[in-house]
């Protein structure tokens, strides 16, 4: 379970303003610990892209890509919320949860990532 709530500290940390590439090393120490203690694959750390979903496709985020959007075609962060908004972030979200339980049933069955492939 310790892999979703990585998962989601990315989430919200991302959809804040903060930039996944700090996020990620800022978060690695406690999730190591934590996946070491409950014996969870590490290859699943990054797994499933949550840092995309809060950047890209939620309306919203204060990430400097949309706050310099904003400037150059006059709207707010809020102009692209719309129902396709929730439908491709609930997507990718279902998505991620399928494929990290699919490889992460696969590691305990004694296989691999590649197996995935």
């Amino acid at each position: 379970m310790c892999d979703f709530g990585s998962g989601a500290v990315f989430f919200i940390l991302c959809y804040v303003g903060i930039s996944g590439f700090v996020v990620v090393f800022t978060v690695l120490p406690i999730a190591k610990t934590i996946y070491e203690e409950t014996d969870t694959p590490w290859r699943l750390y990054c797994c499933a892209g949550a840092q995309t979903v809060s950047a890209a496709y939620l309306a919203g985020s204060i990430q400097a890509g949309n706050v310099y959007a904003t400037d150059i075609c006059g709207t707010t962060t809020m102009a692209g919320l719309e129902a396709f908004c929730y439908f491709c972030s609930g997507f990718l979200g279902s998505f991620s949860h399928v494929f990290v339980h699919h490889v992460k049933s696969n590691t305990e069955k004694g296989g691999s990532l590649s197996a995935f492939w």
